[in-house]
């Protein structure tokens, strides 16, 4: 087994003896009953996708051998 995954093993048992009263909280906000009046349940939701596929079309300028800008390139015949 590689170092790396000996290492997240000894990490993971350490974590797995460490009693809850050990577990700072320090930087987690208390919650008030205001927050919890203003949270919604709602069952039935569909899961919300983690991706989206999506597409862009690109158009790039070049410069022609005297150094001025020419015409963008069309999307048919990018080549990059």
């Amino acid at each position: 087994m590689s170092e790396n995954k000996e290492s997240i093993k000894r990490t993971l048992k350490r974590l797995d003896a460490m009693e809850d009263e050990a577990i700072d909280y320090s930087d987690v906000r208390p919650l008030s009953p205001e927050m919890f009046a203003q949270a919604l349940v709602q069952k039935g939701l569909k899961p919300v996708p983690g991706k989206a596929q999506i597409t862009l079309r690109l158009a790039r300028m070049y410069w022609n051998s005297s150094g001025t800008k020419a015409k963008a390139i069309r999307r048919g015949s990018m080549r990059f």
